[in-house]
């Protein structure tokens, strides 16, 4: 069980390839991130100065802790703060 102010968010955009897969591997892993497209919440965008996407965000009381690119580093993300 993560801390109740720590957010995992995958941002990610409707014209990305790489996404797609990331989401694919995800859904087939059952692991659990709040998925956030750049066309719908262009802000947070902008917030977290996210410039790449796929990326994951790790977010602790509103403030970016960790930012993580590539496939197999986030997955790897996202299982480590699934165990915690």
């Amino acid at each position: 069980s993560r801390k109740l102010n720590m957010k995992l968010i995958l941002a990610t955009s409707t014209f990305c390839g790489p996404c797609h897969i990331l989401k694919r591997k995800i859904a087939d892993e059952k692991l659990e991130v709040e998925t956030v497209e750049m066309e719908s919440d262009p802000s947070l965008f902008k917030k977290y100065s996210v410039r790449a996407v796929p990326r994951l965000l790790v977010i602790e009381d509103d403030v970016l802790q960790e930012s993580v690119q590539g496939i197999e580093d986030i997955i790897k993300k996202i299982k480590e703060h699934a165990k915690d």
